[in-house]
Formats: structure tokens, sequence, C-alpha cells
């Protein structure tokens, strides 16, 4: 079998930054020592293994990955299709200026069709890889893709699972386990409360808040790892546990990886709870949004 292709990631903030042309396996030569340019990416063949710049994948006009077809003038400068129909002057390179147009580089397309590499979240234990084209996909959906604490003061970084136990086992906030669609009891109390279910891992983070002399504002909220501006996936029915007083409050939960420490902007609190004696809980039931 022949030697394969492969790139793997330095893991870590921490890794160390290795200079262009070092080798595994092999000295370089003394005039090549340099220390400019920084990279991230290995290359492995066989058992030999180099250090390749990031930007050699790049366009060299939008500086964005390479995808097929790629283009490259006489000297070797690529460029991706997107911008070579944006070229007014399709003759000349856009970065050496040198005369005869572009011509199609199947070399550069079969290496990025034969290259696999590891998932962006390897130190947070995911062991999948992918072909280089396909990294960005799987990076958007990845579930070890991380959360972070909410405790601005922690520098804990980890999974939904792994903020689970940090917070129920390490800061001993209370937890309540929850299924779809099912009624459950929360009394209210000033702080944190973590929801999960076992059904797909979902985490939620409950928040009661005194706003006196009103009573209690009650947020909830998604942790989420590959949340954006605008997730609500999750509907919540909130409702009292006072027999003599009933309501109900239906509303959908915003969506956080807590990169930025708990949600404070407008709607981040979903209602308020009046202060009465027979006010001593909520029951909640929460059930997925379907998107069509």
């Amino acid at each position: 079998m022949g030697a394969g292709l492969r790139i793997e990631r330095d893991s870590g903030p921490s890794a160390k930054k290795r200079r262009e042309g070092e080798i595994c396996g092999g000295d370089r030569d003394e005039e090549e020592e340099d220390d400019e340019g920084e990279y991230e990416q290995m290359v492995s063949v066989g058992s030999n293994c180099g250090i390749i710049a990031l930007e050699a994948l790049d366009c060299t006009v939008c500086n964005h990955p390479l995808r097929p077809p790629i283009l490259q003038c006489a000297t070797g400068h690529v460029i991706c299709m997107s911008c070579h129909r944006k070229l007014r002057n399709k003759d000349r390179c856009y970065v050496c200026s040198i005369t005869g147009g572009y011509q199609r580089c199947i070399v550069l397309e079969k290496i990025l069709e034969s290259v696999q590499i590891p998932c962006s979240n390897t130190m947070y234990g995911c062991t999948v890889k992918t072909h280089y084209l396909e990294g960005a996909d799987h990076d958007k959906s990845c579930p070890c893709a991380p959360c972070f604490c909410p405790d601005p003061s922690c520098h804990f970084t980890g999974s939904t699972a792994e903020l689970l136990d940090h917070l129920t086992h390490t800061d001993n906030w209370p937890a309540t386990e929850f299924e779809y669609g099912q009624r459950f009891d929360l009394q209210i109390q000033e702080g944190m409360h973590v929801l999960y279910t076992r059904e797909d891992g979902t985490l939620l983070l409950v928040k009661f808040t005194p706003v006196p002399p009103f009573g209690n504002a009650v947020s909830i909220m998604c942790v989420d790892p590959h949340a954006v501006a605008g997730d609500r996936k999750f509907r919540c029915l909130v409702g009292s546990n006072c027999s003599t007083d009933s309501w109900h409050s239906d509303f959908r939960t915003i969506s956080t990886n807590l990169s930025n420490d708990l949600p404070t902007e407008d709607g981040s609190y979903s209602l308020v709870v009046p202060t009465l004696s027979c006010y001593s809980g909520i029951n909640v039931t929460i059930s997925k949004v379907t998107v069509l």
C-alpha cells in the first residue's frame, strides 16, 4: 500500500508552533533556518512528516481555503474560480502580473481531495478525520465542540457533557433531568439550576433573579456549542404551582455557548413570577421546535 497523505493539527493553544520546512525524523540545512511564519498543520507521508504553511492552501486573492476548480498562473500563483471570474484582466496574474492567463491546477486539486485533517475539536475528544474540503462542515455540527463555564472567574472549557459534570460536581449547581414533552417542577431559588436530558444530551440553564417588589425573573437558555444569533430551538411552557392563581407562559429559549458569560441582552429573561405566598415553584414543559 502506498504512503498516504495526512494533515494533523497541533492540539490546543499551548501547542508549540513549528517553522516552515521543519522535518520530523530529519535535520534542516543550517542556511534554511529562519524565524518567519507560524503554522498549525502537520503533513504526514508514511513515517516522515513535515510542515505546510496554511496559506499555501488559500486563494491568493480572497485568502479563503481553495476549492476545486483551482487555477494557477505560469509562475504558480493559485486562485479560486470565484475570484477568477471577478478579475478585470484575466490574462494578467493578480499577484505577479505575468501575462499568459491562468490554467487549471489539477495537481493541487488532487492533493486537496486526498488530504485528511483531524477535527478542530480533537483536544476536546473528537476522533473524526475528514477530507480537507469537508472539515468546516463537520466542525459546524461536531458533538465535541466546546462550551464554557458561565462563571467569569472559571476557565473551564469542554463539551456539553463535560460542562454538565463540571457544573453539577465542581460548581455544585442543582440539576434536574427532564424528558421532552413531560412536565416537571422547579423550586424558585435564587441562582442557577441545570436542566439536562439523556435523550440527546441537551443542556439548559435556568436562572432565578429576585426583582423586588415584582417577584423573581426567570431566564431559561440552551447551552449549544454551535449557537448562532437568533437561535431558539426549544419551546418552554411554564406555569404556576399555585392552585388559587393559575397562569402559564409559552416562549422559546435563547441559545448560547457561554463564550461571553451569561447572555444579558434584552430578551434574556423569559418571564417574571410574582411574589405571592403560594408561589414556591413553577412547572415546566420543554419541547423541540420543529423547523420547516
